[in-house]
């Protein structure tokens, strides 16, 4: 008989996390922000995206 997958309660965001999250959304990739605070890449978009947080990269373009 297989066992069941235990399955466990979402963590809570804390303000260190959001703080974290903030400042990483500048510089690094969703997949090292979630290394970082130990969730995984769909929780940290998700939570990005309802505290408005952007991950994109906006390139410049050069003028000719």
């Amino acid at each position: 008989m297989a066992k069941a997958k235990k399955t466990s309660a979402p963590r809570e965001w804390s303000k260190s996390d959001l703080r974290t999250l903030k400042s990483m959304s500048k510089t690094d990739t969703m997949r090292a922000a979630a290394k970082m605070l130990g969730r995984t890449p769909g929780a940290i978009q998700q939570k990005a995206s309802a505290a408005g947080i952007s991950f994109s990269k906006k390139v410049a373009r050069k003028k000719k």
